[in-house]
């Protein structure tokens, strides 16, 4: 505890660091002139290519039926499972997704392809990779694509 005597030797202690502030402020009146204010920087233009990223994953997410048990999108898209040029959809096989990165896994007739988001497989680009799907865009489209377990008979 502090004792009684120091007390006040505090007190003044704080009252000549007041009278020193007071002494040694600007004067106040007419001819001061006011603080300059900070410059501000001018926000960076938003980039044109981040919005045309986006607008195709935003119409993506808006197709997808809202209030449907299963929240699929129409199964016309993806009913035959190849694209307007006739190539075949790779099949997703399943999907990793750890805080360093998420990766898609594609079966084929010539083994397994892992794949991370912004990588290619045939002539599709890997948009964006979630726990449950993958999307795909070829040509300005978009293509959702979702694990397909196929059973396997022991030999």
């Amino acid at each position: 505890m502090i004792r009684p005597a120091l007390l006040p030797g505090l007190a003044a202690l704080l009252a000549a660091l007041l009278a020193l502030e007071l002494v040694s402020a600007p004067p106040q009146g007419e001819d001061a002139a006011p603080p300059a204010l900070p410059a501000i920087q001018p926000r960076e233009p938003a980039r044109a290519d981040a919005a045309a990223t986006l607008a195709p994953l935003a119409q993506a997410i808006a197709a997808r039926p809202l209030f449907t048990p299963g929240r699929q999108p129409a199964a016309a898209a993806s009913a035959d499972r190849s694209t307007a040029a006739g190539e075949a959809l790779p099949r997703l096989a399943g999907v990793i997704v750890t805080p360093d990165g998420a990766r898609a896994i594609f079966a084929g007739e010539h083994g397994t392809l892992t794949v991370p988001q912004g990588g290619t497989i045939g002539r599709f680009v890997v948009r964006v990779i979630t726990p449950g799907q993958v999307i795909l865009s070829d040509a300005g489209q978009l293509l959702v694509l979702r694990p397909r377990h196929t059973r396997r008979t022991s030999p």
